[in-house]
């Protein structure tokens, strides 16, 4: 079922709380979190709103109904801000292998990509050190979490004999799902060298040693969280390192350091290809649903969210299938 059938505003749909300061706010996750911790961020609901007892919905992951809570930091009121007033920079960074994605200053020799991410707007940040190629940046919230999701895939013709591409391509078994490859390519074999730190702490030294590997390229269409290293583990292979050549159609830029400001048409590219934005708040209700028969199961009821299902006219029940992620090219080493 289509969001557009259901009529709601979309800056009314229950959030949980982290999600919430995160898209009407510039505090990172550990700032909320702090905020949280410290008693300086408040949920004021409604006399007489009714919670579930429940674990999993407590603290920063209480749902917020923005129509009816007031959320105090510091005392002061953090207002919604309306969908086309919300940040949407977007920028993509050629990130060179060696240098991490914090924006402070290291403490030891590596190298962070601050100095190149200092003129960005506010909220704008960044993928580990080990890792090099395309980084997306943006202050968006919802593309960002469009370009991310878990997204359908597609079966491929196996056209390699390797055991470790066969398992690729025909899926590793993951904590949240099965994540399988579009399509896996054996480029070539390298002598990678790689700069290893000798010992712990202060008085550590380092070293270059060499390995032979081979050079894989990796087509896949979802972003979950380290999915390319976790992929390569379940399949046997040691990941020695990891470039990130595209994301949909934008393209890696050439020069190592450089950042470029994607204009209306990528940006609305990158929506396309990721789903559009109907399904940002498909999704969101469709979590709120997940929530309302996990409770259910457990014998009892979210009264106050079941209301809200009601008062909306939004189905508790929905046939609407996953949209398609975004796809993204990688090419990685493998001992």
């Amino acid at each position: 079922m289509a969001l557009e059938t259901w009529t709601v505003d979309t800056n009314q749909i229950p959030l949980r709380l982290r999600k919430y300061m995160s898209l009407h706010t510039f505090l990172s996750n550990k700032q909320i979190r702090d905020a949280w911790m410290s008693g300086s961020l408040e949920v004021v609901t409604p006399e007489g709103s009714q919670e579930p007892p429940l674990e999993d919905l407590i603290g920063l992951r209480s749902i917020v109904f923005p129509d009816s809570d007031v959320i105090l930091l510091n005392k002061q009121p953090i207002l919604p801000i309306p969908p086309q007033e919300r940040p949407k920079d977007v920028f993509i960074l050629h990130k060179p292998a060696g240098y991490e994605s914090s924006v402070g200053e290291s403490e030891e020799e590596t190298k962070t990509v601050s100095h190149w991410l200092k003129d960005l707007p506010a909220g704008c940040v960044p993928v580990d050190v080990e890792t090099s190629g395309l980084l997306l940046l943006t202050n968006d919230h919802d593309l960002n979490h469009s370009v991310r999701k878990s997204g359908n895939t597609v079966d491929k013709k196996i056209d390699q004999d390797d055991a470790s591409v066969r398992r690729l391509l025909e899926g590793i078994p993951l904590h949240d799902g099965i994540a399988k490859a579009l399509s896996v390519s054996i480029l070539s074999s390298i002598t990678l060298t790689r700069r290893v730190k000798t010992e712990r702490g202060i008085h550590g030294g380092y070293r270059d040693i060499e390995r032979e590997c081979t050079v894989l390229s990796l087509r896949i269409k979802e972003g979950r969280k380290h999915i390319v290293r976790k992929m390569a583990k379940g399949a046997g292979l040691k990941l020695l390192h990891l470039h990130r050549h595209s994301i949909g159609d934008v393209m890696c830029p050439k020069q190592e350091g450089s950042v470029i400001r994607l204009d209306t048409i990528d940006i609305e590219r990158l929506w396309e290809r990721s789903g559009g934005r109907g399904q940002v708040d498909e999704s969101r209700v469709k979590a709120l649903r997940k929530i309302v028969h996990r409770t259910r199961e457990r014998g009892t009821y979210y009264v106050r969210l079941e209301e809200w299902f009601r008062d909306k006219g939004v189905p508790l029940r929905s046939d609407t299938n996953t949209i398609d992620a975004t796809s993204s090219s990688y090419s990685f080493s493998i001992d």
